[in-house]
């Protein structure tokens, strides 16, 4: 029986990294392959003649290494390969290895390597069956001790009582919290009622629409108009449903319009963020089942659903336990912090505002960094406006879930009478997605910037703050050319 533990213990410690391995995330074996032939890739670069990876081959380039007699060459960009030579290799995204000889006698390449379907097979049945039978002794144990019977009582009990304790939970604990999106949300919940319009998305929200310039636009044209910005970094579709759910759960009186603009990929997180209060927040039942979903159906093996299910899960799990919760409102009481932006801004805090008053270094410094890549390289930026300008967006379906997010955002707000505005800024790539969406009637109003001949002055470096965000000066014109549209659609509706 001790065998039979350990075996038990081993099969569970090692599942884990051969999940990873067999979904790309993080190989486990490798393989080397010799290049016994190249053809020329331009400049001093050949591209080695390896063959194609096998079926199911998910690892990135990161993975992949040139050597000559066995020592690593030094890894570059392809351009700088094909100019510059010298023991130096790149692998581009579509697989193609390239290296610049250095004068080794033979070169390899070094790359995961797949374990075949069969192989795969095998450790998931040898996997069931030692948990098979490590259950079995255990359920003969518990019928030995008469322990069973009881238990066959008990835990539907407790499980029954868990579950209508978290529903109970739900519904009294604040979703209010500590970090940035927390304490908007806590802000906007004590005046639920006396907001016509919320903004809901990422950083193109937080720190481009301005309240006090959109309710001023409004109020010019003899409409009444008090707005707030739910805005933070890196929001996608899934954590504006929740938001859009949590809002409309509120059944807010003057609420009207919804206006959006959330991050394509709406599964994509960041590992170090997985824990994070914000990302356990939009974890709830419903996103969580959507995630399954989509997870099933776009999957390339079960080893990479079981993968992509088991990132989720673990902050569904911390959202239907609470872990924190609590203490964390406690917290929040007895010693509150600070707001990361300042109330009577409404929610909104421009990229250069932040610059100035960010109270990390390190965030002040990222700030800079992307601040810098705009106006230290001004040739790269026009030239990806007039390339933008030459080929404007045209709609295609790049990513059917996020449609069907759209739709359900959608319906959902239209049961409460209120209307969703999805805006596509002045950014320098195209986002065919969304253009498809409004295009076959998915998305009902879409608003766009996008053209650099109609809205140049949105593109002016002068008023960027970084090349996805405007500044201070650039947020108010934005703003008031957002407002400006929405008036004239409820002018051409009443």
């Amino acid at each position: 029986m001790s065998a039979l533990f350990c075996l038990l213990g081993a099969a569970w410690a090692s599942a884990p990294a051969v999940v990873r391995h067999q979904a790309g995330i993080e190989p486990l074996l490798y393989e080397t392959v010799a290049v016994t032939a190249t053809e020329p890739a331009g400049g001093a670069a050949l591209r080695a003649v390896v063959g194609a990876p096998p079926a199911g081959y998910l690892w990135g380039s990161r993975f992949v290494e040139v050597r000559g007699n066995g020592r690593p060459l030094a890894r570059a960009r392809p351009g700088d390969v094909r100019r510059e030579g010298g023991g130096r290799y790149s692998v581009t995204p579509g697989g193609d290895v390239l290296f610049a000889p250095d004068g080794a006698a033979d070169y390899t390449v070094r790359r995961p390597r797949h374990l075949s379907d069969p192989t795969v097979a095998l450790a998931i049945a040898a996997f069931a069956a030692i948990n098979a039978a490590a259950a079995a002794l255990l359920v003969r144990g518990l019928r030995r001790s008469r322990v069973l019977g009881r238990l066959a009582v008990w835990v539907p009990l407790a499980l029954a009582g868990s579950i209508l304790a978290e529903i109970a939970l739900e519904a009294v604990l604040p979703w209010a919290g500590t970090d940035l999106l927390g304490q908007k949300m806590a802000q906007l919940e004590s005046d639920v009622d006396g907001y016509d319009a919320v903004f809901v998305g990422s950083s193109r929200v937080y720190r481009q629409l301005e309240p006090d310039t959109f309710d001023a636009v409004f109020t010019a044209a003899g409409l009444p108009m008090r707005s707030f910005n739910l805005g933070v970094p890196d929001m996608r579709m899934l954590e504006v449903l929740f938001l859009a759910r949590w809002l409309l759960d509120a059944d807010p009186a003057r609420l009207e319009l919804l206006v959006v603009d959330a991050e394509s990929d709406p599964l994509f997180i960041r590992e170090e963020n997985l824990t994070t209060e914000r990302i356990v927040r939009w974890h709830d039942a419903r996103n969580f089942a959507a995630i399954l979903r989509e997870v099933r159906r776009t999957s390339a093996t079960p080893a990479v659903a079981l993968y992509r299910a088991a990132r989720h899960a673990e902050p569904f799990v911390h959202h239907v336990a609470h872990l924190g919760r609590a203490v964390d409102r406690l917290g929040a009481r007895l010693a509150p912090l600070p707001p990361e932006a300042p109330p009577e801004q409404r929610g909104f805090f421009a990229g250069d505002e932040e610059m100035v008053q960010s109270p990390s270094a390190a965030q002040r410094r990222e700030l800079e960094l992307f601040h810098g890549r705009l106006h230290d390289d001004l040739g790269r930026w026009r030239r990806d406006i007039e390339r933008l300008a030459a080929s404007r967006s045209a709609g295609a379906l790049t990513d059917p879930f996020e449609i069907e997010l759209f739709a359900e955002l959608q319906g959902m707000a239209a049961r409460r009478g209120v209307r969703v505005v999805f805006l596509l800024d002045a950014r320098p790539e195209e986002t065919p997605n969304l253009v498809w969406a409004a295009e076959n009637g998915v998305v009902e109003t879409l608003l766009r910037f996008d053209d650099p001949l109609r809205y140049a002055e949105l593109y002016d470096p002068a008023l960027r703050f970084d090349r996805h965000h405007v500044n201070r000066a650039g947020a108010g014109l934005y703003t008031a050319e957002v407002a400006r549209r929405l008036v004239e659609m409820r002018r051409s509706t009443s």
